[in-house]
């Protein structure tokens, strides 16, 4: 029901502003609680104790953080020859992402007045879109978004630390936290 509710979420965002601390709660609900459930249930299916499967639970809650927040970063300054997706692909789908919610939280009065007018526009230009990644990279809103992953990746870090399992486990958790952080898709 977590995904269901947070998909709610995600849709509802579409007609309202969020924070940013709004939208990691979105996050918990939908990507994260795929990727908490998903450690979890392999925890539990090795017959982990209860503190590991807190420890694989908050670890899976972390990694879709940095995880989404990762995507919605490339959603705005992504490589389209890589992700697929023009830059700004999010914000030409009017996608109130965590890039966009952090440079309405940080932008001036005229900043958050360019933000309002563009998202609410029937559509979005070329222009309006550049207007929007200019208003983000003045506020330094991708490397704050940077940050945002990295730091939901040394939490991840943490939680891998506290788990029992073999160094070979663990050199692929890292594997898994490295990609996280770099990837380009």
């Amino acid at each position: 029901t977590a995904m269901i509710e947070g998909q709610g979420l995600d849709l509802a965002f579409e007609e309202r502003w969020v924070d940013t601390r709004s939208y990691i709660d979105m996050i918990d609900k939908k990507t994260g609680a795929l990727i908490r459930c998903a450690f979890r249930t392999a925890g539990i299916t090795s017959g982990a104790r209860e503190e590991t499967l807190a420890a694989l639970s908050s670890l899976g809650e972390e990694l879709g953080r940095a995880f989404q927040i990762r995507d919605d970063l490339l959603g705005v300054w992504g490589d389209g020859n890589v992700t697929g997706k023009p830059k700004g692909s999010d914000i030409k789908r009017k996608k109130k992402s965590f890039p966009v919610s952090l440079a309405m939280q940080q932008a001036d009065e005229g900043g958050r007045s360019i933000l309002e007018r563009v998202y609410t526009q029937e559509r979005i230009s070329d222009g309006d879109v550049e207007r929007v990644i200019g208003l983000m990279d003045s506020l330094n809103v991708k490397e704050s978004v940077g940050e945002a992953v990295e730091q939901h990746l040394r939490t991840a870090r943490e939680h891998l630390d506290r788990l029992p399992i073999s160094e070979e486990g663990r050199e692929m958790m890292n594997e898994l936290i490295a990609y996280l952080a770099r990837r380009e898709k």
